[in-house]
């Protein structure tokens, strides 16, 4: 399964959240400088993450991000989520999508299996 350029940013920003002290805050700044992007491409993606309840923002001089759960109530999966887009190449196993060839297509069983996976992990 491939992952979206902005996909692996948000991944390792979760796992950036997820290794700073407990209570403490991560700047926009420190995290778009830990993964060699740019702040507003960072802040596009905290803000998928955000909406996806998957951090917090906190606003003012002393503002950042935290994470919005548990780590161990995270999956890979839920950022993904978070992150695809609209026209990802295997819309049929994510929204149920309408195909003639839906009860005989392996490539479908094969994403169905992969996505159990990522959903598990």
């Amino acid at each position: 399964m491939l992952f979206t350029r902005a996909e692996r940013y948000a991944l390792r920003c979760i796992l950036h959240l997820a290794e700073i002290k407990r209570g403490s805050l991560a700047t926009l700044e420190e995290i778009a400088a830990e993964q060699g992007i740019s702040r507003q491409y960072m802040a596009n993606i905290m803000c998928h993450l955000s909406a996806a309840g998957l951090v917090h923002t906190y606003r003012g001089l002393h503002g950042g991000y935290t994470l919005g759960r548990s780590v161990d109530q995270i999956t890979a999966a839920d950022i993904w989520d978070a992150i695809r887009s609209a026209d990802a190449p295997i819309n049929c196993v994510i929204e149920n999508a309408e195909c003639p060839n839906i009860a005989v297509c392996p490539i479908r069983r094969l994403f169905e299996k992969a996505f159990g996976e990522l959903h598990s992990y």
